[in-house]
């Protein structure tokens, strides 16, 4: 489990450590207040590759062609929304700390020194035979939780983009945006799960909150698997996704979760698609397969309903839980860890802990 974590440069943050923190760790703040970029940071620290950072960036709605010869301005103008304040010649830093004391750290940069020089021809003039480009790759220094050291770039060819795969750095995680549709890969996950026989929990839980789905399974009818619901009033079973999507969601979590055993999984704006009547569950549920399953959650929200529903579990079980309140001022931006207990007691009392 992450301890703490220290960013530095990294998008709106310049520089911000975190300490303290738990089991479940909840992200309050204003929007643009850096809650999806501290989610987003955490994905990065850890996975620490260059396909965990296109694919942040590209989730943000960013749109990179991988298959074209880049100009130097075609290549930088990905990365650039990484950088704090916009500056790609500062560097991005960060270390994690887990409880058993093991750090990991990532350093990212241009690096200048492995410049590479690209030929083609003019697309525009086609007397021009050849050009020539000179493209300075994104370094990935990392120093995993067991002390090994390695480099991977971010860098291009003839044919396009290329980046060089790694293993995660410390332990596995999973990020899922706001805008997070369940996939294929989550319906192999819950085949995996009901293959060993756990997806028995996930199926109690299920029928204990929403009664009309009495079994789940996996089917493939036109070849891509999906997660299916017997149901008590229909005679075929049915796409989950077709009877609710925040059904849909509630399951796919308790998949990942059950899925990143000893891992830490993401979720940004958690409440969304989600009926204000299920969240004392969802905290239940949140909260007990964390614990069950050694698997660390961070989570952001903008719902009071959420948060309210969150404070019997604070009071009782509380050293499992932090809230991280985030806010921004001219640009940069601030995080301070608070004790589960004592975010209880402000929402009871009705002190706005969402600043």
């Amino acid at each position: 489990m992450i301890e703490s974590i220290e960013i530095n440069g990294y998008k709106c943050f310049e520089e911000l450590k975190l300490s303290g923190l738990r089991p479940v760790n909840v992200l309050v703040g204003r929007n643009a207040a850096g809650k999806t970029a501290l989610l987003e940071a955490i994905r990065l620290a850890l996975g620490a590759t260059p396909t965990i950072a296109f694919n942040l960036l590209a989730g943000r709605g960013g749109y990179f062609p991988l298959q074209t010869l880049q100009t130097p301005e075609q290549f930088a103008v990905i990365w650039i929304p990484m950088f704090f304040d916009f500056d790609m010649k500062r560097q991005i830093n960060f270390k994690i700390t887990d409880t058993s004391t093991q750090t990991a750290s990532l350093k990212l940069f241009f690096d200048t020194q492995k410049a590479i020089t690209l030929s083609g021809i003019d697309s525009q003039d086609k007397s021009v035979s050849s050009l020539v480009t000179l493209i300075t790759p994104l370094a990935f220094e990392r120093v995993s939780g067991n002390g090994k050291s390695d480099v991977l770039y971010a860098s291009v060819n003839q044919h396009g983009i290329v980046f060089d795969q790694g293993l995660e750095l410390i332990t596995s995680s999973v990020f899922f945006p706001s805008n997070w549709q369940s996939d294929a890969q989550v319906a192999g996950q819950f085949s995996q799960l009901s293959i060993a026989k756990e997806t028995v929990d996930i199926i109690e839980i299920v029928r204990s909150q929403f009664p009309e789905i009495d079994e789940l399974s996996i089917e493939a009818p036109m070849g891509r698997p999906n997660i299916y619901a017997t149901t008590k009033h229909n005679s075929y079973k049915l796409p989950v996704s077709s009877i609710s999507s925040g059904i849909l969601k509630f399951i796919s979590i308790m998949t990942v979760i059950n899925s990143n055993k000893n891992g830490v999984v993401l979720i940004d704006e958690i409440e969304n698609g989600i009926y204000y009547k299920i969240f004392p569950a969802l905290w239940e549920t949140l909260h007990s397969l964390a614990l069950k399953c050694n698997t660390q959650i961070f989570l952001s929200t903008h719902s009071w309903e959420f948060l309210s529903a969150s404070t019997p579990l604070l009071n009782e079980f509380k050293d499992d839980f932090s809230l991280i309140q985030l806010s921004q001022e001219e640009g940069t931006a601030s995080a301070a860890v608070g004790r589960g207990e004592d975010a209880a007691a402000a929402i009871e009392s009705g002190i706005e802990v969402r600043w």
